[in-house]
């Protein structure tokens, strides 16, 4: 067996993996068009129809299978409009899973509405219905469910729930373009879907976001709050709500309707590398892969997660953090994972993988202590509220034994999940270089 690279060995499987954001001259073309155009502005209701953005919407709406598309700067400009068009705001508590980019969090708390975090699903790592049921109290108004990674896991339990206790569900499909779930496309099972096109996305202009509906009031209102409360036939100097300027550019609607044109045939080719890659995980000891449901007919990958099995590679708690010890990192226990060093292992022979997030109920903007300091004065002078911090065991437990070969690596030829596969492969037969580094 080869020493791992990590320990001084040599990397066995040179594979140069796509790179990413993807481009081609389609881009440049298309920001030349703006640029020469001299349009570089949406309008003053955000979405002009002759303009990019008005075609991107459009185009996104035909694409989605959706009623109303609506442009934003970005993903949580997305979820901060949904809710407060929803009619969310102070004091109203919003669940949602404590496994998720912080934004989701954040664009609740900026509305004064409380965030209320549930725990996820083990076999999917998306929100637990179970959970979200118990969290439910007079005050509850929405729950929030995040795509993870592109699944649509419990969709139809937390629809049927949303719809017994009369609560708003939102998608957070930042991670799920091009998803769908029996022939149904991710952001069409709530009353709003929230997408992001941030750089990492699989649809991309570096930020942006989208806003989908079926609901004609909550389109309206979404337009006007995200260019300053205007509405749709008054002058652009009048305003009607208390609004943002959370309006898309041209140049990104350009470069985004480029990207949407090859979206379809990206997802289908990560949903063929993913299903071929855990084909191969589950024969490796060590490591064990996540399954689609089977009226998922394609995901989008935004990521591909994969479960350890710590107890393989002989690591609990107490050794990770002392080998982040040992390797100079000085950083609250709490916010180190178990699996870093076999995520280092990984990285080390050439594969893009990581540890994707923290559970939120961890991080240090949450201390009551801090809340003067970090921007959340609404909660310590006038709501009262406190945030329920309570350790969520599926959150803890993902937190530690999950990690997430990035979306780009799945853009691979078929030799490509080889190598990755054969990367873990050599991981998994070196268990032991890894049980005694941290024995020591």
């Amino acid at each position: 067996m080869a020493e791992l690279a990590l320990f001084g060995g040599k990397r066995e499987f040179e594979y140069e993996w796509p790179t990413w954001p993807y481009s081609s001259g389609e881009e440049l073309n298309a920001l030349d068009r703006v640029l020469k155009s001299r349009r570089w502005f949406s309008g003053f209701l955000g979405g002009d129809s002759e303009g990019e953005v008005g075609k991107l919407e459009r185009e996104f709406q035909d694409y989605n299978a959706t009623p109303h598309a609506i442009a934003v700067a970005n993903g949580e400009a997305a979820i901060v409009i949904a809710l407060r068009a929803a009619g969310i705001g102070a004091g109203d508590e919003v669940i949602l899973p404590a496994w998720t980019f912080m934004a989701t969090a954040s664009a609740i708390m900026h509305l004064g509405a409380i965030p209320v975090f549930a725990d996820i699903s083990p076999d999917n790592l998306c929100l637990d219905p179970e959970d979200v049921s118990r969290r439910i109290t007079g005050k509850t108004r929405a729950i929030i469910t995040v795509h993870y990674g592109g699944r649509l896991g419990n969709i139809e339990e937390l629809l049927d729930l949303a719809e017994r206790k009369n609560l708003v569900l939102i998608e957070d499909a930042a991670h799920a373009h091009g998803s769908d779930f029996k022939s149904k496309k991710a952001g069409n099972f709530g009353l709003i879907g929230c997408f992001s096109f941030q750089e990492s996305k699989t649809m991309t202009s570096g930020e942006g976001g989208m806003i989908t509906t079926a609901d004609e009031e909550i389109a309206v209102l979404a337009r006007s709050y995200r260019s300053n409360g205007r509405s749709i036939g008054s002058p652009g100097y009048l305003h009607y709500r208390l609004g943002w300027n959370y309006r898309m550019t041209e140049f990104q609607a350009a470069i985004l309707r480029v990207q949407l044109g090859r979206l379809d045939e990206q997802v289908k080719l990560r949903t063929r590398n993913a299903h071929m890659l855990s084909a191969e995980i589950d024969s490796i000891p060590g490591f064990m892969s996540f399954k689609d449901p089977e009226e998922m007919s394609q995901n989008s990958y935004y990521l591909y997660p994969f479960r350890l099995d710590l107890d393989y590679f002989g690591i609990d708690r107490e050794k990770a953090i002392n080998y982040a010890r040992s390797k100079g990192i000085d950083r609250d226990p709490s916010l180190i994972p178990a699996s870093m060093i076999v995520e280092d292992a990984i990285r080390a022979e050439g594969l893009s993988c990581h540890t994707v997030y923290i559970p939120l109920y961890r991080s240090p903007l949450f201390e009551s202590s801090t809340w003067e300091d970090c921007g959340m004065q609404l909660f310590s002078r006038f709501l009262g509220r406190g945030i329920d911090l309570s350790p969520l065991k599926n959150c803890d437990r993902s937190f530690d034994d999950v990690l997430d070969i990035s979306q780009y690596v799945l853009l691979s030829e078929e030799e490509g999940m080889s190598k990755a596969a054969e990367i873990l492969k050599k991981i998994s037969d070196n268990a032991d270089e890894i049980r005694n580094t941290l024995r020591l």
